[in-house]
């Protein structure tokens, strides 16, 4: 684990949902539909001549596109899946850290996009009234620093 792969957490995640939009989009897209008017008769006599109106589409045009749309389809899956994949790895390289408190300020870090000094408010925040220690920003950054240094 390294601070780059770190920082990918979020922007990845990003990406994720974006592509998922992508794909959604895909799958909610008009199938384009041509209307027409026609001429022709009532089946019973006397066989009046009537004007019919029908709805279809262009299968020729619509087949090469929904070829195209399927391929971009697999393009987007497949990169959806190697984004999933590095986010498993970060998730597994967060739990090889072993210490809880680090584990909390470097999810809120990367994963959650929180500044210092958010992150020390929501670590006082959720501090048992036992534990009498405070986080400031300057001591949560310098953790973090310490910690991306040992690695």
């Amino acid at each position: 684990m390294n601070k780059k792969l770190l920082e990918q957490i979020n922007s990845t995640k990003i990406e994720i949902q974006d592509l998922e939009d992508r794909i959604e989009k895909l799958k909610n897209e008009n199938i384009p539909t041509t209307i027409d008017n026609v001429q022709g008769s009532s089946q019973d006599f006397p066989y009046t001549k009537r004007n019919f109106s029908i709805t279809g589409f262009n299968n020729i045009k619509y087949s090469k596109n929904k070829k195209a749309r399927n391929t971009y389809k697999k393009l987007i899956n497949s990169n959806k899946t190697k984004l999933e994949k590095l986010i498993n790895e970060l998730e597994y390289e967060l739990k090889k850290i072993e210490d809880s408190e680090i584990r909390q300020i470097i999810r809120y870090k990367y994963e959650d996009n929180m500044n210092y000094i958010q992150i020390a408010h929501k670590m006082n925040k959720s501090n048992n009234k036992s534990n009498k220690k405070i986080y400031t920003e300057e001591a949560v950054r310098k953790k973090v620093e310490r910690f991306l240094k040992n690695l």
